[in-house]
């Protein structure tokens, strides 16, 4: 934060990743950090963590420029060789805010964050990749005064039903239950609006009406929409034809999920040989 260098964050292409890249974002922009400072990479499909797109785009962003940290929310637990190589080679620091299982834990030039992490007292295995991020931020906020994190509920209540945690969590449902009845971001405001109509915006009316289209952009091959989409979320800035967009994004995975399906009940069934 107080470095003035380049900070990279890596958006995970869901959205409990874009959720909890907003909340980092937004916790940078508020405590002083320049936007021109800070490069968020976005995946090309549906990929997690340091992928072969995004280690390309991350060598071109290292060549131009001087990164002071990487951070992964969501994701990047187990990417130990290429964080060890950043690290090492770049001197770069790494901040990893994630929810996934571990299968190395050999990151010794890495600050993981993760409540999976066996040597951790932990209350909460349930927590989302935003929860992960939120309790960091959290932490921050209250060593340095400041009330930010209470504004980011509803994104980590989104990203919680988004990536359908365990709602038998009493902190999961509280955060849930505040985070909706306190919906602060303005395009999550708007698209519940659009989305959901005149219902009540509900776990059930997020997860059919407004989390489908969020995930649909996030695993397209747009770039240019995966990026107004982040925009919107994170700085309230977009066209006015983004939610038609997101419509029409949404609509062609339909589509095109539909037409694998029906490829599929079209194909030639398995004998008992095959199985």
């Amino acid at each position: 934060i107080e470095s003035n260098k380049k900070i990279v964050l890596i958006c995970d292409s869901d959205c409990d990743g874009y959720c909890a890249t907003t909340i980092a974002y937004q916790f940078l922009v508020y405590h002083g950090v320049s936007t021109h400072d800070i490069i968020i990479l976005f995946h090309e499909g549906k990929q997690h963590g340091l992928s072969k797109d995004i280690l390309t785009q991350l060598n071109e962003v290292v060549a131009e420029h001087d990164v002071s940290l990487l951070w992964i929310p969501d994701a990047g637990t187990n990417d130990v060789d290429a964080c060890n190589y950043y690290a090492e080679c770049y001197g770069i620091e790494i901040l990893i805010t994630d929810h996934h299982e571990f299968s190395r834990t050999d990151n010794d030039n890495v600050t993981v964050i993760n409540n999976q992490a066996a040597n951790q007292d932990v209350t909460n295995r349930n927590l989302c990749g935003a929860g992960v991020t939120h309790k960091v931020i959290s932490a921050y906020c209250e060593q340095n005064n400041s009330k930010f994190h209470q504004s980011v509920i509803d994104l980590v209540a989104l990203a919680t039903i988004g990536d359908v945690m365990d709602m038998r969590n009493l902190e999961n449902r509280t955060i849930v239950r505040w985070g909706l009845k306190h919906i602060n971001n303005p395009f999550l405001r708007i698209m519940c609006k659009e989305f959901i109509s005149d219902s009540e915006t509900t776990p059930t009316t997020l997860v059919w009406n407004v989390i489908p289209k969020i995930n649909a952009v996030c695993r397209s091959d747009d770039n240019d929409l995966k990026t107004e989409l982040f925009d919107a979320l994170a700085m309230d800035y977009y066209s006015d034809t983004l939610i038609d967009n997101i419509r029409k994004c949404h609509a062609k995975q339909r589509e095109e999920t539909d037409k694998i399906y029906q490829d599929v009940l079209k194909s030639k069934p398995l004998s008992d040989e095959d199985v």
